[in-house]
């Protein structure tokens, strides 16, 4: 009745986000929130409140140096709801051949270097099989 415990939703975001800075064509980006916007919108909301606490107890000198680092919190957001939509249902064969399997792919290829940090295996998998798998993935993904 009052909202309490609703969770906010950024699916706006998370997809302007990959559209504009990812230039992820807006098609497959509009699939892969509509499937898992929830979960990265529920992933960047917490992700975000953990930072602003972290944030919270530095120096100065540190603030300035993290955002010259530039961290992107909706990246975060981003690929690790793809890992864990990769490990829960494009492995078993979910959405196979669709635009939400096409742009799970996507994501983890775009940023492999973060998806070895979180998992090495997932990540060399990726980068070995897109080839074969989606060769020409950057037409089909990308603007």
């Amino acid at each position: 009745m009052f909202g309490f415990g609703r969770k906010p939703d950024h699916s706006g975001e998370l997809l302007e986000f990959l559209v504009d800075a990812w230039e992820m064509k807006p098609r497959v980006a509009g699939a892969f929130i509509a499937a898992y916007g929830k979960g990265a919108s529920t992933r960047l909301d917490e992700g975000t409140k953990r930072a602003e606490a972290q944030f919270a107890a530095l120096s100065e000198a540190e603030r300035l140096q993290l955002f010259a680092a530039g961290d992107e919190p909706r990246k975060f957001a981003v690929i690790a709801e793809a890992y864990n939509a990769f490990l829960t249902d494009i492995r078993k064969g979910k959405h196979a051949g669709t635009d939400v399997e096409l742009a799970v792919w996507a994501i983890l290829w775009n940023d492999s270097a973060l998806l070895e940090q979180i998992d090495a295996g997932l990540a060399n998998f990726i980068v070995e099989s897109q080839p074969t798998k989606y060769p020409d993935i950057d037409l089909l993904a990308f603007s």
